[in-house]
């Protein structure tokens, strides 16, 4: 994990962090505007810890997590590497280029995984930073949406996923096997759902 070098520093993101349990974003303009931010969300929902420093610290490592290295130094005895963030380059050809496998397996008619599992593979990704709402997702997607996700299997609040640069409306329905070698190969934040295969049914 990291902190900032320069807590007083606006980093290149902004100072934002997203409360996992709730799903919650907040944005503020310095980092001790944002802790207070999450504590008065976190004590209102009954979630620790609550004290400045510590959730200073917690929005320090999320910001930097996926930041550039040199915006941010490891902390003592750990080997920093910040995964790959792609959502500040992505464009809506990119994107869709690549969604493209996912397109193409359910547009063949192959088994998807059961309602339980993508709703439960959602959640995970709305409580994700690294679910990214801001990216334009242009007609070509969205031509591609209509075309081969199904209106009753569109989870909400899903956007395009900054780490591997795809749509979330389309990879949480995808098995496992389709995707197993790209999360053995893609480092991922410890909480994505690819990580493991879960208890999935397909449809």
């Amino acid at each position: 994990m990291a902190l900032l070098r320069e807590s007083r520093t606006t980093p290149p993101d902004g100072f934002r962090y997203t409360q996992f349990e709730t799903q919650s974003r907040f944005m503020a303009e310095t980092l001790g505007e944002l802790a207070d931010l999450v504590i008065t969300h976190r004590t209102y929902k009954g979630l620790t810890p609550i004290d400045k420093p510590t959730v200073e610290l917690e929005i320090q490592r999320q910001i930097c997590e996926g930041m550039f290295p040199h915006i941010c130094q490891p902390e003592p005895g750990e080997n920093y590497q910040p995964l790959v963030d792609r959502s500040r380059s992505l464009n809506a050809d990119q994107i869709v280029e690549f969604t493209g496998a996912a397109f193409r397996f359910i547009g063949s008619g192959g088994a998807i995984v059961d309602k339980e599992e993508s709703e439960r593979r959602a959640a995970i990704c709305r409580g994700c930073p690294y679910n990214r709402p801001s990216v334009c997702v242009c007609t070509p997607l969205h031509k591609l949406l209509d075309a081969m996700v199904p209106n009753e299997r569109r989870e909400p609040g899903l956007a395009i996923c900054g780490i591997c640069g795809c749509s979330l409306l389309a990879k949480v329905l995808l098995p496992m096997s389709t995707i197993r070698a790209e999360a053995a190969s893609t480092r991922l934040p410890a909480h994505c759902w690819m990580k493991s295969d879960g208890q999935e049914k397909t449809t």
